[in-house]
């Protein structure tokens, strides 16, 4: 039996990306690479990523109809915990909904190899944004 969301998504063509710590954009390579299971694509609306350098490659592989010494509000080059729900969803127009939300959040903070600092500020930030997205009416996370 197929549930009422399953439904919804195996009709959509097209599932929408967003990607919170994003780097240089190997997550969302991934993801726009993919076909899901029924044949649905996935679409890079919006990345984030405080390393420059990261960034200028993300958007030179993402978006690369805008000249890299411009103004993207879809590739913020920024702190995570600069952005909301508000901000990404103004960024992402005229798209109304996001459907996925991907990210490589630094793991030092939880890692065996890090100092297992579950306090560390990256590690905390994904989940007020993801909360941020869902209570924004994004019912698709």
């Amino acid at each position: 039996m197929m549930s009422r969301r399953s439904a919804k998504i195996g009709t959509q063509k097209e599932l929408t990306i967003v990607d919170v710590f994003s780097g240089a954009g190997g997550l969302s390579t991934g993801f726009a690479k993919a076909v899901g299971r029924r044949g649905e694509k996935y679409k890079i609306l919006f990345a984030v990523d405080h390393d420059l350098h990261a960034m200028q490659t993300f958007r030179a592989n993402h978006f690369p109809e805008v000249p890299l010494g411009t103004e993207d509000p879809r590739a913020c080059c920024e702190d995570v915990k600069e952005i909301n729900a508000d901000r990404i969803l103004a960024a992402i127009r005229p798209h109304r909904r996001v459907d996925v939300l991907i990210g490589g959040p630094s793991c030092q903070g939880v890692s065996p190899a890090g100092l297992r600092n579950p306090s560390e500020s990256a590690t905390r930030c994904f989940w007020p944004l993801f909360a941020s997205l869902k209570n924004s009416g994004q019912s698709g996370l």
